[in-house]
This record gives C-alpha cells, structure tokens and sequence, in this order.
C-alpha cells in the first residue's frame, strides 16, 4: 500500500473479498493531534474515514494475491457519534458484501473503548498494485504485530 500515513497498528482479522478488521492504540504521540483541538484532543473524523479506505485496500490487495490495490472514489455517507480520543484503543471493522474487480461498496464502522464512533460507506476503486511485493510483506507485517 506504501502510504506515508499508515492509520492501523494490526490487522486483527480478514475474510477474502468479505471483511476486515484492524485495531490502533490512540497515542498523545501522534502528530496530528497538536493541531485538532489541542485542549480536547480528538481522532480527527478524516482519519477515520482513510483507515476505512487503507482497510478496503488492504482487503484487495490479500483477496487478489496482491496484484490489486483500492483508492477513494467516493464518500457516500459518514456519521460521527463519538470523539476517539488519546488512551483508547480504536477497533476497525470493513465489510464489502458484494465483490466486484472494478469498485467496491463497503460498509466502515468504528469503535473505542467506550462504544461505537464512526460508521458510513465508501465506494473505493480497484486498481493495479503499483508495487505486490511490498504490499504483501507489509499486511504479513501487520497481521503479526502487536
């Protein structure tokens, strides 16, 4: 997937061409949370959305061998019902209930500690994986730590 902003620290679990689902530990550490609401740090809601569409690639990419990668194509809808904030572990969940080679419709939900966060759907494009290899060793990465 090679992002610069790699939003899951596992993969927890994964279905082909069904679901997936990661999980991240919210640190004060992390960058982004010197400029979103310093006095009330809060996982911003875009970042929520990308580890939807890193998890949906993710999905490809293992159902296909690796040959294929996802990109954003469309955000459909995106509810915030909770701030995910610094010292919560965050769960991820990505289910496609229907495959397609083209696009997918998937359905995102996250949660904290406390309960559900965030939840919508996105319609993500399959591509060619620009580099299967890397993609491949780095899901075995993450399907192992933690």
């Amino acid at each position: 997937m090679s992002t610069a902003l790699m939003c899951v620290d596992r993969i927890d679990a994964w279905e082909p061409r069904k679901r997936i689902s990661a999980s991240k530990a919210i640190s004060m550490e992390e960058e982004y949370f010197r400029d979103h609401f310093p006095y009330f740090p809060v996982l911003p809601g875009v970042l929520i959305i990308e580890v939807g569409v890193q998890l949906t690639s993710w999905l490809i990419g293992a159902s296909s061998g690796f040959s294929h990668a996802g990109t954003l194509e469309k955000v459909l809808v995106f509810r915030f019902s909770r701030p995910a904030q610094p010292g919560c572990s965050l769960s991820l969940c990505v289910d496609c209930p229907e495959w397609s080679d083209e696009r997918l419709r998937v359905r995102a939900k996250a949660g904290t500690d406390e309960g559900p966060c965030a939840a919508g759907e996105l319609i993500v494009r399959v591509g060619t994986a620009r580099d299967p290899a890397s993609l491949q060793a780095e899901f075995e990465r993450m399907r192992v730590a933690g």
